[in-house]
C-alpha cells in the first residue's frame, strides 16, 4: 500500500465513521424512536374499548400492530448493524492511519525530517480527523449497543398488543394497560382502567395485601398514582397537608403543609376539609382544600406555586375534584344558594405557573360533582354537572358549547360519557333523575331535546359509569342499576344491601364497586348481574379506589391499602 493510498483510505474510513455515527444519533434521538408507543395504535385501542364488537377496528389494530412491529424490528436492526459498521470503520481507519505514518517516513532521511519538522505537516489532518472520528464512533457505538431491546408486545385475541399475562379466569381486555391514575376516577375522570387487576383478597387475613399505611389526616379524597408514587391529601380546621407514599412499600416519602391558619368554615363531617381529589400531570401534583387553598407541588414535595381562591360559599364545603387537561389545571367552583348570583365558575390555571388562563361563569348554585374530559367525536369537551345545569366547555378557551337545565337539589355525582352508535353521549345524575344528552348539540338543550330521562335511576352521591352501550348507576335506594345507554331502559336492578359513596370503575373488563362497609363487589360488565367476587377491606370506606399497574389502592377512614397480585412497580 502506498502512502497516498493509505491516507485516502484513512480519510474515507473517518468520513464513513462520522456519517454512520450521525445516522445512529438521529435514529436514536428522533421523536419517532419509540416505535412501540404508536399514537395511532393507542387511538384505535381506545375506540375498540368503546366499541368492543366493531370488527373493522380489530382489523385495523392488527394491521397497525403488524406495521409497527416491522418498523420496530427494522429500527433495531439498523442500530445494531450500524454499531458493527462503526467498529469496522474504526479498525480500518486505525490500520490505514498507522500505515500512512510508516509509509511517510522514507520520503526524506530521518535526520532531515526531524530537522525540518516535515513530519508535522504530513499527519496532522489525518490524526485530527481520526480523533474526531474515533470520538464520534465511540459515542455512536455506546448509543447503539445501549439502546434497549424492548420486548415486542404479544397480540391478544382482539389483535391489540399487551404485555399482560392472561390466565384462564381473566377476560381478554382491549384496553391499554393503565400505569397511572392521575385524577379522581382515573384518566380524564372516565372511570376506566386497562390491564388486569386482583379479584380475590381478604385484607383482615392479609390475603392479597401488599402493604397498609396510616392516613395522616382525615379527608374524603381518593388516592392518585403516578409511577411508584401515591399521593393523598388531608386536613383539619387548622391544618392542610399533602403527602406521598412509596407505591411498593407504603412508606411515606414526604409531607408538605399547605397554607397557614385556620379556616372559618364549619364543614359537614361527611365532606371533611379535604374532599376534592388531587390531580397530577406526571411532573407536579395539585391539591385544593375547603380553605380555598390551591397548591402545586413537585414530586419531591417542594412548593411550585400556591394561591387562595377564597373560602367557597357552600353549605357542606367544596368536594369537586381537580382535572388536568394538557397544560391546564381545571377547577370547578360551584357555590352560593342562587344560580343567578354569578358566584360559580369553571377556572383554568397554567400548571407550571399558576396563572389563570380563563374563567367560565356558570349559572349554577353549590354543587359537588367533578369535571371530566370527554373525547367526543367532534372534539374534546369538559363536562360539568351542577344545579340546575349540565354543561360542556371548550378546554382551550373555556367557551360554553352547550348547556341544559336538567338537574335539581344537591348535585353530587360527576358526569359520565360514552360513544354510542358513533355519537357522543353525556350522562348526568341527581336525586331526581338520570338524563342523557348528545354532545354534538349547541347552545341551550331544552327538555324536548333530551335523548332520554329515567326518574327511577336517581343517584344521590355515586357517579354513573358508562361503557359502550351500557350505563351503571347506584340509586338512592342502594340499588345497582344497569341501563341501555341509548334508550335509558333498565337491563337489570340489583340490591346491594349496603350504602355506597365510592364510584364504580371499569377495570380489565370487569366492574369494581366498593361499598361503605369496605366490600369490593366485582361483577361482569354485561346485561345481567353476575358477581365474580366480593372481597373485603375490613374498614369503612367512602373514597373511590385507584387502579394502576395491576394494583388497587383503597383509602379507608384511617388506613391506605395496596391490593396486588405481586411484583414491584417499574
Amino acid at each position: 500500500m502506498s502512502y497516498r493510498t493509505a491516507v485516502a483510505v484513512a480519510f474515507i474510513a473517518a468520513a464513513f465513521s462520522i456519517a454512520i455515527t450521525a445516522a445512529l444519533m438521529v435514529s436514536v434521538f428522533r421523536p419517532q424512536a419509540n416505535l412501540l408507543d404508536d399514537q395511532k395504535l393507542r387511538d384505535l385501542k381506545d375506540q375498540l374499548w368503546r366499541n368492543p364488537e366493531e370488527e373493522s377496528l380489530k382489523s385495523q389494530i392488527r394491521e397497525v400492530d403488524r406495521v409497527t412491529r416491522l418498523a420496530y424490528l427494522r429500527h433495531m436492526h439498523f442500530l445494531h448493524t450500524g454499531a458493527y459498521l462503526l467498529l469496522g470503520g474504526m479498525i480500518l481507519f486505525i490500520v490505514a492511519a498507522k500505515s500512512a505514518a510508516k509509509l511517510s517516513g522514507p520520503i526524506m532521511p530521518p535526520a532531515k525530517v526531524l530537522e525540518t519538522g516535515a513530519w508535522r505537516d504530513s499527519l496532522p489532518s489525518i490524526w485530527s480527523i481520526g480523533t474526531g472520528a474515533v470520538s464520534l464512533a465511540t459515542i455512536g457505538v455506546t448509543l447503539a449497543l445501549a439502546f434497549p431491546k424492548a420486548p415486542l408486545p404479544r397480540p391478544n385475541a382482539g389483535g391489540a398488543g399487551t404485555t399482560e399475562a392472561q390466565t384462564p379466569d381473566e377476560p381478554i381486555s382491549n384496553e391499554p394497560t393503565t400505569l397511572n391514575w392521575p385524577a379522581f376516577r382515573g384518566t380524564d375522570g372516565l372511570a376506566a382502567a386497562g390491564g388486569q387487576f386482583p379479584i380475590h383478597w381478604d385484607v383482615p387475613t392479609q390475603k392479597g395485601l401488599l402493604w397498609r399505611a396510616p392516613v395522616v389526616l382525615p379527608g374524603r379524597n381518593s388516592p392518585i398514582v403516578w409511577g411508584d408514587k401515591v399521593f393523598l391529601a388531608g386536613a383539619s380546621k387548622d391544618q392542610r397537608l399533602v403527602w406521598c407514599h412509596d407505591a411498593n412499600t407504603g412508606a411515606i416519602l414526604w409531607k408538605q403543609a399547605i397554607g397557614q391558619g385556620s379556616t372559618a368554615l364549619d364543614i359537614n363531617e361527611e365532606t371533611t376539609y379535604a374532599a376534592p381529589s388531587m390531580a397530577t400531570d406526571g411532573q407536579s401534583v395539585f391539591a385544593f382544600f375547603a380553605s380555598g387553598d390551591l397548591a402545586c407541588l413537585d414530586f419531591a414535595g417542594k412548593s411550585v406555586w400556591t394561591k387562595n381562591l377564597g373560602e367557597p360559599a357552600t353549605q357542606y364545603g367544596p368536594a369537586s375534584s381537580l382535572l388536568v387537561v394538557a397544560d391546564k389545571l381545571i377547577v370547578q367552583l360551584d357555590q352560593g344558594l342562587d344560580p343567578t348570583d354569578n358566584q360559580s365558575s369553571l377556572l383554568a390555571f397554567n400548571t407550571a405557573t399558576g396563572e389563570q388562563l380563563w374563567q367560565a361563569k356558570r349559572a349554577s348554585q353549590s354543587s359537588w360533582g367533578s369535571p371530566i374530559l370527554a373525547p367526543t367525536p367532534s372534539g374534546a369537551q369538559i363536562l360539568c354537572s351542577g344545579n340546575p345545569i349540565a354543561a360542556a366547555y371548550d378546554p382551550a378557551t373555556g367557551e360554553e358549547l352547550w348547556h341544559s337545565k336538567c338537574l335539581q337539589e344537591d348535585v353530587v355525582p360527576s358526569p359520565a360519557f360514552s360513544v354510542v352508535n358513533e355519537r357522543g353521549l353525556a350522562f348526568f345524575a341527581c336525586q331526581h333523575a338520570l338524563v342523557a344528552l348528545a354532545t354534538d348539540a349547541k347552545g341551550n338543550i331544552s327538555k324536548e331535546h333530551w335523548l332520554w330521562a329515567n326518574e327511577d335511576a336517581d343517584a344521590d352521591i355515586v357517579s354513573p359509569l358508562a361503557h359502550a352501550n351500557r350505563l351503571w348507576v347506584v340509586t338512592q335506594r342502594d340499588a345497582l342499576c344497569c341501563l341501555d345507554a341509548s334508550t335509558g331502559k333498565f337491563l337489570y336492578q340489583q340490591d346491594l344491601s349496603a350504602k355506597t359513596h365510592a364510584s364504580p370503575i371499569l377495570a380489565g373488563g370487569r366492574i369494581y364497586l366498593l361499598d361503605d362497609k369496605g366490600i369490593m363487589h366485582i361483577f361482569s360488565a354485561g346485561d345481567k348481574y353476575q358477581e365474580i367476587a366480593a372481597s373485603p377491606v375490613g374498614e369503612e370506606v367512602q373514597a373511590s379506589p385507584a387502579f394502576a399497574n395491576g394494583r388497587i389502592f383503597i383509602r379507608g377512614l384511617t388506613t391506605l391499602y395496596c391490593i396486588t397480585g405481586g411484583g414491584k412497580i417499574q
